[in-house]
């Protein structure tokens, strides 16, 4: 069943908890195996984090080694725009991304949780606008870069 996909990462995935036994106890010293799958490279990567004497745990997973695939040039297609004030300028964003997966188990394979996840692979500032001053007629002007 899909999650609901509401984490967005970047280069990197962190992850933190406690490990809990069924008294609700904390578990020291118990590793706990983070995996990630994604769509451009398949298994990205698998580490193994150590809870510490509180059965806390806590680390990052690099996602740098995926591209999300081939990314589409399409002109003019802007997939987030931010519309400016007078003060803010407005942007036009072409972002490629991809669905990632991730799931924490125990050493026993015990699955903890798991969740999908969107990976933003690349940013790029396609436009940005803003109102410019005119100090010879004292009003503004409409600017793009």
């Amino acid at each position: 069943m899909l999650k609901t996909a509401s984490i967005e990462a970047h280069d990197r995935i962190s992850f933190s908890g406690t490990v809990k036994d069924s008294n609700n106890n904390p578990v020291p010293l118990t590793s706990v195996r983070v995996r990630i799958q994604t769509g451009g490279s398949g298994l990205l990567e698998s580490q193994t984090l150590l809870a510490d004497e509180n059965g806390y745990f806590n680390g990052s997973v690099s996602l740098k080694g995926d591209k999300c695939g081939v990314v589409r040039e399409e002109p003019d297609v802007h997939n987030r725009v931010h519309s400016g004030t007078p003060t803010n300028p407005s942007e036009w964003w072409d972002i490629a991304w991809g669905v990632g997966f991730y799931e924490v188990s125990l050493p026993n394979n015990t699955i903890v949780d798991d969740n999908y996840f969107v990976h933003i692979c690349q940013e790029k500032l396609a436009k940005m606008c803003y109102y410019e001053r005119d100090y010879n007629t004292g009003g503004s002007k409409w600017t793009c870069l």
